[in-house]
């Protein structure tokens, strides 16, 4: 079976899948590491896998719609990953998770982008919707995908939409990003009381965010191992 490695880029992402591959044999259980946010960050994580000895690389976590259609909960199969090039994902393991999937999840696949910073408004998300045809986008599966490329991995990537193309996600609630990938709760306290006119931004994103990882959780646990065996 080849060894997978599984790069998130929050820690509730990482934690999901800890918990979902808990009873896999130890010696065909998936590696998971936490980035932290940034297409760098998970480039870096990805490399250091492969090092290690993985032999496929995959993106899971959640995603920003851009495709006007997509909702909170949708889930995304890349096709390939937009960003200052168009890197391919591995056609045969992204054809069994959508044949996995479809039956069981509102589940397309479509070309996802990737971004250097959050886009928080729904222009900026209307405007790289129109610049490349990616649905959704993340800060870390173009990072991965740039380190599979380079190491000559099957690399494949699992987005779950959360803030839709038509949310704005306020800045308090970038700012709560730590670069370990954990929310800094204190801060976005903080911040919150300093600008209460983001709190309804805030808590509507907060709801998103629940209904994404939900989706997530039924992901992770939906046919293991079978969802993390890598077709080569």
């Amino acid at each position: 079976m080849v060894k997978l490695g599984i790069v998130c880029g929050l820690s509730f992402e990482a934690a999901i899948v800890e918990r979902a591959i808990q009873q896999i044999n130890p010696a065909h259980k998936p590696v998971v590491a936490c980035s932290g946010p940034g297409i760098s960050r998970a480039q870096d994580t990805a490399l250091r896998l492969a090092e290690k000895g993985v032999e496929a690389l995959l993106s899971f976590g959640i995603a920003g719609g851009l495709a006007p259609n997509l909702k909170t909960g949708s889930v995304v199969i890349a096709t390939q990953l937009v960003g200052d090039k168009q890197l391919p994902c591995h056609e045969p393991w992204a054809a069994r998770l959508f044949e996995s999937l479809d039956p069981h999840f509102e589940v397309t696949r479509d070309p996802l982008a990737g971004a250097r910073d959050v886009l928080a408004t729904p222009a900026s998300k209307a405007s790289l919707f129109r610049e490349n045809g990616a649905v959704a986008v993340d800060m870390e599966s173009y990072g991965v995908a740039e380190a599979a490329t380079a190491k000559t991995l099957p690399f494949a990537a699992l987005r779950v939409v959360c803030d839709t193309a038509d949310e704005t996600i306020p800045p308090i609630a970038v700012a709560a990003m730590g670069d370990d990938g954990r929310t800094r709760i204190s801060a976005t306290i903080v911040q919150a009381i300093a600008h209460p006119g983001q709190i309804p931004d805030l808590i509507r994103l907060g709801r998103r965010t629940e209904q994404a990882r939900r989706v997530l959780e039924k992901l992770a646990g939906f046919g293991v191992p079978r969802l993390f065996r890598v077709s080569r």
